[in-house]
């Protein structure tokens, strides 16, 4: 560990314990670091990237691909979705009609389905709020956007879960 500017302790990234250790040196004047005898002992975690489409070109093929679609209308808008607003698939499978708000064009994910546990808007862009709006027929007097296909009243559609990993 060394100190940094005004003598904020800087660790590598990696070392989690020793983190914790140095904020409690620096912050309540802890006068050893219990985790110095696991030094080594805990292998790092490591890195793994997940498959993802970084050329502009691609991605219009997928965009492409995904209008192209015959399938369920639901899971169809749904990919279209994940392609326009980047949500995590939880906050699609969940989307409840009244986290839209169209006369501001953002969708308000709700704390319990956040990842942090935080509320956060995603903007909506034309052609999202045109494909959200046209659920409202398919979804009938459900409150999610994406019902299961067999009845309206079953929850959140499984489709919109397990769709994507079919599409490799």
């Amino acid at each position: 560990m060394k100190l940094v500017g005004t003598g904020t302790p800087h660790i590598p990234s990696g070392q989690p314990s020793a983190r914790c250790s140095a904020f409690a040196s620096t912050t309540y004047g802890a006068d050893n670091d219990p985790t110095y005898a696991l030094r080594g002992a805990l292998l790092p975690v490591e890195e793994q990237h997940h498959a993802a489409i970084t050329d502009e070109k691609e991605f219009g093929g997928l965009l492409r691909t995904i209008d192209e679609f015959n399938g369920w209308l639901t899971l169809k808008a749904a990919l279209q979705i994940m392609a326009l607003c980047y949500p995590r698939p939880v906050e699609l499978r969940h989307a409840e009609w009244g986290h839209f708000d169209f006369k501001e064009k953002v969708w308000t994910i709700p704390e319990h389905l956040a990842k942090m546990r935080r509320p956060h808007d995603i903007p909506l862009s034309p052609k999202a709020l045109t494909i959200i709006q046209g659920l409202k027929p398919i979804s009938g007097d459900s409150q999610y956007v994406f019902p299961l296909s067999m009845t309206v009243e079953s929850g959140p559609c499984i489709f919109v879960q397990k769709g994507p990993r079919f599409w490799g």
